[in-house]
């Protein structure tokens, strides 16, 4: 599993274009040099804890397919939260640029911050598995 938290009005504008290019919350790819992304659920709740917990705006969580990522020529590597610490967390990151939103094989929206935090926290979607547009 591989998931990201976007702000929906960003992942809109994405679609629009066809490639998603922010790195995290306030930052792009270009900026950083790779899209943030959480090997499941409860990684992704401490991301939306740290980063996103006082953001008003309806957020999205793309669930990811490592195959489409490949497909596109990007590169996923699980890289240290810390570089100085090889023992801390590691996350996914994906390295290669934009987002083609192909990528994206489930987009969930929801309308705040709590909303996304209860289904993290319970570690399962209540959606279907099919794509869903955000």
């Amino acid at each position: 599993m591989l998931c990201h938290i976007a702000i929906a009005s960003e992942w809109d504008a994405a679609q629009a274009r066809g490639r998603y290019d922010r790195s995290t919350r306030a930052t792009s790819i270009a900026e950083v040099g790779f899209m943030h992304a959480s090997d499941s659920y409860e990684q992704a709740s401490r991301v939306l804890r740290y980063l996103f917990g006082d953001v008003d705006e309806p957020l999205v969580l793309l669930d990811l397919d490592a195959a489409e990522i490949a497909r596109a020529r990007l590169v996923i590597r699980h890289e240290c939260v810390s570089p100085k610490d090889p023992a801390s967390e590691k996350f996914p990151h994906i390295y290669g640029g934009p987002l083609p939103v192909a990528c994206a094989r489930r987009v969930q929206r929801f309308e705040t911050a709590d909303a996304l935090l209860a289904v993290l926290d319970a570690g399962e979607s209540p959606l279907p598995h099919s794509n869903s547009a955000a």
